[in-house]
């Protein structure tokens, strides 16, 4: 029926237990059907036979946009396959390799591809063995890269060094356009978590990582110890230690879900009297945040609803809205302004 029918936009038959025998049904019409467009065969049993066959058509085909093989049984070989396929491409969007055994020779041909590949948007090459030698082949690749949006790349075991080398390739290519780089389940240094800010602040790129490994002189410093324990609880006390009310510094400048922009939340904390230091500032902004914004209502227990109750009166008082807004930029650039004062002195 798949062979025989040239009409079809999408094909899914994720977990299916489909295998190499299969393959071959798949690749012809992949070689025949012009209008295909989805192709989900994630979650299923084939090998690198399978990887074989299907390097060829993937290499000629030119209509297909998105193609899912994770979760299947390809060994190294088969993976490897899977990458020179890509590099030969020149029509899939999205290609989602996940757990498909690429390791450092597999990240090397990747590489390859992420050099050749002018077409390919979105690509998930997570929990793929990829070690840090293979980390700094996907970086390679990433330098020279000027397509690629989104890249998953997270449960390897390259661990921080290998995130930042991947970062720092995509600092460095002017030309890079991603905007979605996923590190999951991989934690990351400050001097990452840095550079993920300033990214995130000139190009808005998102970074997803497990969280930062925090960073402190060797001391035996409870202050230090408590910080690294529980950064945001800590936080809130040395926020109380200093008299400072995070309800009245903060509340004026959140939005109707009570959340604040990042760079907006660190300008405010550093502000005032709270002893921290600027990578624990970054820590806790960290901690806090949700897409590119820290989320208030889990430093003031407010409950998760409050936000609607709170936009909904808003609706209901356009004019008062437009003013607080007007006030709250007109209070955040004073303090700005009086953080550049003291900056100058």
């Amino acid at each position: 029926m798949l062979i025989n029918n040239r009409n079809l936009y999408k094909v899914d038959l994720t977990g299916n237990e489909i295998g190499d025998g299969a393959a071959p049904v798949f690749c012809e019409v992949l070689y025949n059907n012009k209008l295909l467009k989805v192709l989900l065969l994630g979650n299923n049993s084939f090998e690198d036979e399978g990887a074989r066959q299907f390097n060829a058509a993937i290499s000629d085909n030119t209509t297909l946009e998105v193609l899912d093989l994770s979760w299947n049984a390809f060994k190294n070989r088969g993976a490897i396959l899977l990458a020179e396929a890509i590099q030969e491409n020149v029509g899939l969007k999205s290609f989602n390799m996940a757990m498909a055994g690429l390791g450092q020779e597999g990240a090397e041909a990747m590489s390859r591809a992420l050099r050749e590949n002018r077409t390919l948007l979105e690509l998930d090459i997570s929990l793929n063995r990829i070690n840090m030698e293979g980390a700094q082949a996907i970086a390679k690749g990433l330098k020279d890269n000027d397509t690629l949006k989104v890249l998953k790349i997270g449960s390897n075991p390259f661990d921080s060094e290998g995130a930042m080398v991947i970062l720092e390739a995509v600092d460095v290519n002017d030309s890079c356009v991603l905007k979605l780089l996923d590190f999951s389940n991989i934690m990351v240094k400050m001097n990452f978590a840095k550079l993920q800010f300033r990214l995130q602040d000139e190009r808005d790129i998102k970074v997803v990582n497990e969280g930062v490994i925090p960073e402190f002189c060797r001391t035996s410093s409870a202050r230090h110890t408590a910080f690294r324990v529980d950064p945001v609880g800590t936080f809130k006390a040395n926020a109380d230690k200093a008299e400072v009310d995070l309800g009245e510094i903060l509340v004026p400048f959140v939005d109707g879900d009570y959340t604040l922009d990042i760079k907006d939340f660190k300008t405010i904390i550093k502000g005032t009297r709270i002893n921290l230091t600027d990578d624990q500032v970054n820590i806790v902004a960290l901690r806090l945040s949700q897409e590119g914004r820290v989320q208030c209502r889990m430093l003031f227990d407010i409950p998760d609803d409050a936000g609607d109750r709170r936009n909904s009166t808003s609706r209901n008082e356009t004019p008062s809205s437009d003013r607080s807004s007007a006030e709250r930029s007109a209070k955040l650039g004073a303090t700005k302004a009086s953080l550049g004062r003291v900056a100058v002195k």
